[in-house]
């Protein structure tokens, strides 16, 4: 086999969505990991989102309520192990929707 051909079954392979990846291609997953929000991800945020629909995804509140905490401590320091402290896991578990 010549090494165009090599190449072109590569790409080909590539381009096949697989069941260990949620049905995402390998590019796909390659343009998740490295290049998040780029034209080629599968990953799109729609511009024209409603704050009411942001309120609503637990893990958009749970970043705001993040970034509010870093905004008014300047800085989190993190456990010995890299985890956040439990002084923040606990306020920011009493933001979670009842």
């Amino acid at each position: 086999m010549k090494q165009q051909d090599l190449e072109s079954i590569r790409l080909l392979v590539n381009k096949i969505p697989l069941d260990d990846f949620c049905g995402l291609t390998p590019n796909e997953v390659h343009s998740l990991l490295y290049d998040t929000f780029g034209d080629n991800s599968p990953l799109k945020i729609k511009g024209d989102i409603s704050n009411q629909t942001f309120n609503n995804i637990p893990f958009f509140r749970l970043t705001e309520e993040f970034l509010k905490i870093i905004q008014r401590d300047r800085f989190i320091k993190l456990t010995p192990l890299g985890a956040l402290p439990k002084k923040i896991l606990h306020e920011l578990y009493n933001h979670r929707r009842k």
